[in-house]
């Protein structure tokens, strides 16, 4: 999932598998890359590849540093890796072999979520540790934004594709909706009460226990102001939370009941705003590599500018109008394709979680995992819908057995 920033922070070796990951998608693009073809898929391809050459074509030494060439490797490295994924999902044809595949990825989803439970441990032998490591936990991730978004697919792909024994399925969902809080991610504990809303509405079609949990809850939250709930659990002396993390804690409850401002979004309005301004001076055209990863003149924060905080916006600002509305185009085709599918279906909310990170992070397509959950969505949704979502049961002594038999 973030297995070259995990080498980064623990022995402070740069790329450590790029050559590998990158080796292994061009031998898939080879051997599969073929199958792949769908207008989503196409439109977000094109895209990320617009988005380098405008990009590259038009810069502003103002707003850009020496190093910018760094984003073409990522980026580049992006577009092998969603196409590889995406052609080998498509080339799959038997669909219990197809459940094997996506088995795995929650299983490795899930490890990326269970990371953050055993952040005080990590961060003990970290040479490089994350800044915000002193409040919040990102387990394999540098940042904790990532590692809650990682922890909403581990959850989804968890629902949809369970576990056999119920127990353990139960201990994974606890496991995976704990970690999205522990990381204190705004935007990641809003997305989770969400997807945990939509699960439970699904569920409720057709069970009546649901239905009236789903109804309850709902009753609760119209009619009860939950703002002095969150508060008095912040305050509570057992979870000895600081001032920062009641603060997140408050703005979730805030941000769900329609307040988007700069203290709720931690200062993401301001940089919008100026980016919108900037935008606005070089329009239609961008102002180069690099100058919406690091907005100079904008918000400093633990030393570094930050960032557009949106990957439209930051393709706006860099490359232009052209590549932000052909990715524009991809994401919302794919999320039509989903909606058909059911709101409650695994691709429809994989591009809804994967839609909403990219509104609040500028270098999401650049993200491993984010990579592969996107390519998970293009390919799933280029196929046929599953007839059914069957249970890992590989690890159990039945499954061992069945599978010795086959062999």
């Amino acid at each position: 999932m973030n297995l070259n920033g995990l080498f980064s922070m623990i022995w402070d070796v740069e790329q450590a598998i790029s050559v590998v990951v990158l080796a292994a998608a061009v031998l898939l693009v080879i051997q599969r890359g073929r199958t792949t073809y769908s207008a989503p898929f196409a439109l977000v391809v094109a895209g990320i590849a617009s988005y380098l050459i405008f990009a590259g074509v038009v810069t502003s030494p103002e707003y850009t540093d020496a190093a910018s060439n760094r984003y073409y490797f990522s980026y580049l490295a992006s577009i092998l890796i969603i196409w590889a994924a995406a052609s080998y999902i498509c080339s799959i044809q038997n669909e219990h072999e197809l459940l094997r595949f996506i088995a795995f990825a929650r299983n490795a989803f899930v490890v990326a979520a269970a990371s953050v439970w055993f952040s005080p441990l990590l961060y003990q032998i970290y040479v490089n540790l994350p800044p915000s490591a002193d409040s919040r936990s990102g387990g394999f991730f540098g940042n904790p934004n990532e590692a809650a978004t990682a922890a909403i697919l581990a959850l989804l792909l968890t629902i949809n594709v369970p576990f056999a024994r119920r127990t353990l399925q139960f201990a994974v969902l606890a496991v995976c909706c704990v970690a999205v809080f522990m990381t204190f991610s705004k935007t990641g504990m809003v997305v989770a009460i969400a997807v945990i809303a939509m699960t439970f509405i699904k569920y409720a079609k057709h069970n009546w226990y649901f239905l009236v949990i789903s109804a309850a809850a709902l009753i609760l939250l119209v009619l009860q102001d939950i703002g002095w709930i969150v508060q008095a659990l912040a305050d509570q002396t057992l979870l000895e939370l600081d001032d920062s993390q009641r603060r997140r804690l408050q703005a979730v409850v805030e941000t769900l009941s329609g307040r988007i401002d700069a203290e709720t979004s931690t200062g993401r309005t301001v940089i919008w705003s100026l980016v919108g301004e900037r935008i606005w001076q070089a329009f239609p055209f961008g102002t180069g590599l690099g100058s919406g990863h690091e907005v100079v003149g904008g918000v400093m924060q633990y030393g570094k500018w930050q960032g557009a905080h949106n990957t439209f916006l930051m393709m706006l600002a860099e490359a232009g109008i052209i590549p932000p509305l052909l990715l524009a185009l991809g994401i919302g085709t794919a999320f039509l394709r989903g909606a058909r599918r059911g709101v409650g279906s695994l691709e429809f909310l994989m591009i809804l979680v994967l839609l909403v990170d990219m509104m609040v992070t500028h270098g999401a397509l650049a993200t491993r995992y984010h990579n592969l959950a996107l390519a998970m969505a293009m390919g799933l949704l280029s196929r046929p819908v599953l007839s059914r979502r069957e249970p890992d049961t590989s690890w159990s002594p039945a499954g061992r057995k069945h599978a010795m038999a086959a062999r």
